[in-house]
């Protein structure tokens, strides 16, 4: 996906129309910006899987089912991300979700965190990609900003 943003305008004009309101903000557009998301995303993935998988999923799970617990976890963690948008609350859902079960099946934290931060990772690589600075997201001269 970030190699095919880097070469194609095309690809990178359709990811930047998807990017509105303040999302675009969030956006690494420079080499030191990319740096700090990646550091933030490596801090979503610990802090929130701790918070939603770890905390809230198994405080529910005391008073649900664990599949209900799972689902109701995966709906609040969608929600919180409503600052991304309608559209995003839902596919945020899913992922926490599919995080959900992941930690339910292996009875661990560490891979839905790992998921979650590379996920995180790559979707600011991937904007930084379309949206950076420099043409192509290239990385070089203007991206040192």
């Amino acid at each position: 996906q970030i190699a095919g943003l880097r070469t194609s305008p095309d690809a990178r004009a359709k990811i930047r129309g998807q990017l509105h309101g303040d999302v675009s903000l969030l956006i690494p557009r420079t080499l030191p910006e990319r740096r700090v998301f990646a550091a933030l995303s490596l801090t979503a993935g610990i802090c929130e899987e701790i918070a939603y998988r770890g905390f809230m999923l198994w405080y529910l799970a005391t008073l649900l089912p664990v599949a209900a617990a799972v689902a109701v976890s995966a709906a609040i963690f969608g929600f919180a991300h409503i600052y991304l948008g309608w559209s995003h609350v839902l596919r945020t859902g899913l992922v926490g979700l599919v995080l959900g079960v992941i930690y339910v099946l292996t009875g661990s934290l560490w891979v839905p965190i790992a998921l979650h931060a590379a996920v995180d990772v790559v979707s600011g690589y991937a904007g930084f990609a379309a949206c950076a600075e420099t043409p192509a997201g290239a990385g070089t001269e203007n991206a040192h900003r």
